[in-house]
């Protein structure tokens, strides 16, 4: 059965070269008289139909050939370890802030023993001079409080404000006002980090665009989940790639 598996497979990947326009209208058809050109003999009519039929053997052994050197070149790229790095540390950190109920997303000073929020964790482990921070009108009453909490900690914080971060348009249309903000900064785009953890979904999106728009990496925090998939306190872990790798244009 595995036999049969793998030599469909095979064929399923020479066919397709088999039905491209090289081999279907060049290779096979002419394949033939040339192998009559060279080797066969107008006395010896035998002898030029069985050249024929090599030509043909010959022109789907070289496509299967060229499937079988494709399908392991697929292989090995899937095989590759994934383009992710431990956090760097980097002058500038950009991450969205999320409002909480009860809290600060950025309080050390008077976080006590819970467990860091991502902006917090991220600054831990990548020591940022600067951070922009994206703040959405539900978190304006607590810009100074954020400055306060950053500076307490040695570092520069700048707001940057969006007005709806669960629309992709907007976020997106934001994306370069952000871009701007970051650069005035002057850090340079490997010293620069993106995050795309924390807010929404469209948040992430234009985080991408961002991070694209600078040259910079991006950053992700995991968690560890329970077999019921709930996400188990204190295994946050951070990875930083560059998102060009992720989508292949590295």
């Amino acid at each position: 059965m595995k036999v049969t598996r793998w030599l469909g497979d095979r064929i399923f990947g020479a066919r397709r070269h088999l039905e491209g326009v090289f081999t279907a209208v060049l290779l096979v058809p002419v394949a033939p008289d040339v192998f009559v050109d060279l080797w066969g003999s107008p006395e010896n009519s035998p002898r030029n139909a069985w050249l024929r039929a090599a030509a043909v053997a010959a022109a789907f052994v070289a496509a299967f050939v060229v499937g079988f050197a494709r399908h392991l070149w697929v292989r090995g790229r899937a095989r590759r370890p994934l383009p992710l790095t431990e956090l760097p540390e980097a002058d500038v950190l950009v991450v969205p802030l999320s409002p909480r109920r009860d809290r600060l997303p950025y309080n050390r000073t008077g976080r006590g023993d819970r467990e860091p929020e991502v902006p917090e964790f991220l600054c831990e482990g990548t020591r940022p001079r600067s951070v922009v921070g994206i703040v959405t009108p539900q978190l304006d009453s607590a810009v100074d409080a954020l400055t306060k909490e950053f500076d307490a900690d040695g570092i520069t914080f700048v707001p940057v404000r969006i007005i709806d971060a669960y629309s992709p348009a907007a976020v997106i249309g934001e994306s370069e006002r952000i871009a701007e903000a970051v650069r005035a900064i002057g850090a340079a785009p490997q010293r620069i980090l993106v995050d795309v953890t924390g807010g929404t979904a469209a948040m992430t999106i234009g985080m991408l665009r961002v991070a694209a728009s600078l040259g910079a990496r991006c950053v992700y925090v995991s968690s560890a989940a329970d077999k019921e998939g709930n996400r188990v306190p204190y295994t946050q872990r951070g990875h930083a790639f560059d998102p060009r790798t992720i989508v292949g244009t590295g």
